[in-house]
């Protein structure tokens, strides 16, 4: 964590840091404006593919839990995509071995005339970034920049992206898919509070930073690979259900108001299930089942826009934070 913590030098947004307030979770995540894409973008946006809406449909989808190992990112996938309009700068690349926290990672760099193009290649992440001139865009021709990246990779990722907006520059939070099914994406979460050498468990996903120049940046956090099935569940008999993962949000929220006469209510839930990185033990790591569960209303002192992530079979909350 600490060797990303310095590569996210590269970006040129701010990292927020929004601790938990109970004593067993914290969180750290981006959180920038809400972008405003036109009506008929944001409809488009929406349409996706259509796979979690039959996955949630079916009266008994069957999900898993399943031991993974750290996944590695595809990097002539990476280059061909991210220079596919130029492929002989890729026979131009330069790199070299680099230390950060006591750890190896590899630096690529590329000159495009007068613009340097540098990414870091670590353990299951990449780090990319270019020193164009950042200037506004709007939304339409942003997404159409991230589009065409995503489209060339080819990898499996939500069709649905998190689109967050920051002075005309446009962030795009691709989750990874597992069997149709999306990864958390850009959050962290703390399983293990109070011991600081404890990594945060990270989502998977691909996040691009768009502006009027182009592509500004791109963040990598790679697909684990799932070596095997631990559990299988039938979401009908094995989890607690929407109906129950909402009143556990609620529950959850109104704790905070226990000595106020606040009422937290909800104006709009979306509710759904995707797979979070769980740690079993320092050396196992899985995939298990958790509830994302989206709020708007007067949550915590004001309208909010609040996400809580809940074990899909126990109900237990691991981890809340601002949506984005």
């Amino acid at each position: 964590m600490k060797r990303k913590r310095i590569f996210a030098i590269l970006f040129g947004f701010t990292v927020i840091f929004l601790a938990g307030c109970t004593s067993n979770m914290q969180l750290t995540e981006e959180n920038t404006a809400s972008a405003e894409i036109t009506e008929d973008e944001t409809e488009r946006i929406n349409e996706g593919t259509g796979l979690e809406e039959t996955i949630s449909d079916r009266e008994d989808a069957v999900y898993g839990k399943y031991k993974i190992e750290q996944g590695t990112v595809d990097i002539d996938a990476f280059l061909n995509a991210l220079f596919a309009e130029q492929p002989e700068l890729i026979q131009s690349v330069q790199m070299k071995t680099v230390e950060a926290d006591g750890g190896n990672s590899t630096e690529y760099s590329v000159n495009e005339g007068k613009v340097a193009h540098r990414w870091l290649v670590g353990s299951g992440d990449l780090l990319y970034s270019n020193d164009k001139e950042i200037t506004s865009t709007d939304p339409e021709t942003a997404m159409a920049a991230a589009e065409k990246f995503v489209d060339a990779l080819g990898w499996e990722l939500s069709e649905n992206p998190t689109i967050t907006e920051s002075g005309g520059i446009y962030r795009f939070v691709y989750p990874f898919l597992s069997k149709n099914v999306e990864l958390m994406g850009n959050i962290s979460v703390d399983l293990a509070p109070g011991n600081d050498e404890a990594p945060l468990m990270e989502g998977a996903y691909v996040m691009i930073d768009v502006g009027g120049n182009g592509i500004s940046s791109i963040q990598v956090n790679a697909m684990p690979q799932i070596i095997e099935t631990l559990e299988s569940y039938s979401s009908s008999e094995d989890f607690i259900g929407d109906v129950q993962a909402e009143e556990i949000t609620k529950e959850y929220w109104q704790a905070f108001h226990a000595d106020t006469d606040f009422l937290v209510e909800f104006d709009q839930v979306e509710t759904k299930i995707i797979y979070m990185p769980f740690r079993e033990t320092d050396e196992s790591l899985s995939l298990i089942p958790v509830y994302e569960v989206i709020t708007e209303g007067s949550i915590l002192t004001e309208e909010d826009r609040m996400l809580v992530l809940i074990d899909a079979l126990t109900g237990y909350v691991y981890t809340q934070s601002f949506a984005e």
